[in-house]
């Protein structure tokens, strides 16, 4: 071969290239960023049907085929949709072009199956709808067994006492602490909220808000009781009437954008213009002025705004400046 024969010829020029290559390495490895949750955009939208008693033969000729029908003739920009059907559930894919509006589709999706929902079986539970995200996929699953335990029982005890501790970071009531040490003036909350005993350990710790993904009325009324804000999770008109209800000062709509974004949210105002509502899930630079033209109190913002790369990379200046520019499209929507 030419190559074995250059090397012959020039034996001197290939051990320069190889002691380069040697001593380059290391320097190159180093300097090479590397982003342990990087950004990737597959926009997949993924629709989750429940029947309780149907088998999967039945539920896939009187619901997942006809559906799948359906999003073909409605959803715009569709790939293409796959669906697995077992006892009881129907889970349809809807894999969108690349480029897609991911909020319009979220929008005909929700519609449509608010439609399709009055032409199914009676007793079918409405559909949940959520946005698939390659980069936010499990990092840890955990399975449960016990000799004795029910599969409800099971399901409780991982729901219920496992899953908080799986969410919430070690270490977070110490932190909050010290940073309301160190900085007295900042305004600090606390997320991920599902207990009292949570809640009551981080207001001790400094917290002035308490966030919750989901609606746990115990965490309002302590947080109430220490004059602090309440701001719990919830997603159906039912659920933010129950959490207004129960005294909660902001509620807070997620996952937004799987019911179809601003939409959503001027939807639910019509009638509850009262509401204080903060959308979180698909809030983004892009979106933010949408939001808060439909009703938005406030913006709850996620990985567009906390730059897990830039963390890695030690430059806080590009969270900074991203968070000026979210308080720039705040104050330019309400000078209007």
């Amino acid at each position: 071969m030419w190559i074995v024969r250059v090397a012959l010829d020039r034996p001197y020029t290939f051990i320069v290239l190889a002691v380069l290559i040697l001593v380059l390495s290391p320097i190159m490895i180093l300097r090479t960023p590397t982003d342990i949750f990087p950004n990737i955009d597959i926009p997949v939208i993924a629709v989750a049907w429940q029947f309780t008693g149907m088998n999967p033969e039945e539920l896939e000729g009187r619901l997942t085929s006809g559906y799948e029908r359906i999003l073909t003739t409605t959803v715009d920009n569709i790939e293409h949709i796959e669906s697995t059907t077992v006892s009881g559930q129907a889970i349809v894919k809807i894999y969108l072009q690349h480029g897609a509006s991911l909020d319009t589709a979220n929008a005909q999706v929700t519609a449509i199956s608010q439609t399709a929902i009055r032409q199914l079986p009676p007793g079918i539970l409405p559909p949940l709808i959520i946005n698939y995200s390659a980069s936010s996929v499990p990092i840890l699953q955990l399975g449960l067994s016990g000799n004795g335990l029910s599969e409800q029982q099971l399901n409780d005890l991982g729901q219920n006492f496992l899953r908080p501790q799986l969410v919430t970071v070690p270490g977070a009531v110490a932190l909050l602490r010290e940073l309301k040490k160190e900085h007295p003036a900042l305004l600090l909350g606390s997320g991920t909220v599902t207990t009292a005993k949570d809640a009551e350990e981080t207001i001790e710790a400094g917290a002035e808000f308490v966030v919750s993904p989901s609606l746990h009325p115990e965490v309002i009324a302590l947080t109430k009781a220490h004059k602090k804000l309440s701001i719990p999770g919830a997603l159906t008109p039912t659920e933010i009437i129950t959490a207004h209800r129960a005294g909660a000062d902001y509620v807070k709509v997620f996952p937004c954008s799987a019911m179809g974004g601003a939409s959503y949210l001027k939807s639910i105002l019509a009638p509850f213009p009262h509401l204080k509502l903060i959308p979180t899930g698909g809030v983004t630079l892009k979106t933010a002025e949408e939001f808060i033209r439909a009703g938005a109190r406030a913006l709850g913002v996620g990985s567009d705004l906390v730059n897990l790369a830039a963390i890695d990379e030690g430059k806080p200046e590009i969270i900074t400046e991203a968070a000026k520019a979210y308080l720039d499209v705040l104050a330019r929507v309400r000078a209007l």
